[in-house]
């Protein structure tokens, strides 16, 4: 039989629509290939930030170490001179400034590391602000893995009122990685943590709240010390006791508040709340 001109339009047609579908279902695929691999790529990153944010904070009680480890070797090196003119005894002068000198080994030790942390906490490939609801999310997300290391049923809820700027994600992830740790230490086996952001005026406040067993009135005094801790593991070792304190310590750093409330009984809970001069913790524009 013949082949007419419609023939020939009906197998055009019909070839440009396989075309097409052929070319739409190949474009679909990269498209989803492309997606499946900003979502690892941006995993990897949330995943680095929380790894920077650690080591931002080793860099701050590194940073407090040096400034010890500054003022034993010139207490060491005073003991030694004075032991040189009051003493006649060469071995405990010797030992004075081996002290000095070893202190001083120490110190140099700990510039060269924090030299290097601080060249990785602000290269340039990662930005040092953030939205405050991914910071947020990120800590929400590394706390619950925590909890369930712990083999504790935690609910963390989490609620940002206002308008925010990006902010220092270190300085804050840090901070409130800590409170939230902390929270989850002190839960026995469930409970839940509630995280509120919110901003007033020049000031933000961050707000973690839990409903744990709460801290005696007795022992208020001295929760911020270094090594305070009434909270044990399953193996009945205690906690370090050093979050809180580091926590006091960059609050007060960055010229802002941390205040606490907690009660224990049949209503029992901790309650932090953090306020920080925006000044101090959002991004210039």
């Amino acid at each position: 039989s013949m082949i007419t001109f419609e023939d020939i339009q009906k197998v055009s047609i019909i070839a440009i629509f396989r075309s097409f579908s052929t070319v739409g279902l190949l474009n679909l695929l990269i498209l989803y290939r492309t997606q499946l691999k900003q979502a690892e790529i941006q995993k990897q990153n949330d995943q680095l930030t929380l790894v920077i944010s650690s080591l931002y904070e080793e860099s701050i009680h590194l940073q407090k170490t040096l400034v010890n480890s500054e003022s034993i070797t010139k207490d060491a090196y005073h003991l030694y001179t004075k032991l040189l003119n009051v003493e006649n005894n060469p071995e405990l002068t010797q030992m004075a400034l081996k002290i000095a000198g070893e202190t001083h080994e120490i110190k140099k030790d700990n510039q060269r590391i924090l030299s290097g942390l601080s060249r990785l906490i602000t290269d340039k490939s990662f930005s040092e602000h953030m939205e405050i609801n991914k910071i947020v999310d990120l800590a929400v997300t590394s706390n619950n893995k925590y909890a369930r290391s712990l083999k504790k049923d935690i609910k963390i809820i989490s609620h940002t009122q206002g308008e925010h700027p990006r902010y220092h994600v270190y300085q804050i992830l840090s901070m409130i990685n800590n409170l939230i740790a902390n929270a989850i230490e002190a839960i026995e086996h469930e409970g839940k943590i509630y995280i509120s952001v919110r901003r007033a005026d020049d000031m933000a406040e961050f707000q973690i709240t839990d409903n744990g067993p709460g801290i005696p009135n007795n022992q208020m005094h001295v929760v911020f010390k270094p090594g305070f801790t009434n909270k044990y593991d399953h193996a009945g070792s205690s906690f370090t006791g050093i979050g809180l304190t580091y926590v006091k310590g960059m609050v007060e750093s960055l010229e802002g508040e941390i205040s606490l409330q907690s009660k224990v009984g049949k209503i029992s809970g901790t309650s932090y709340k953090i306020q920080l001069p925006m000044k101090n913790i959002a991004m210039k524009e």
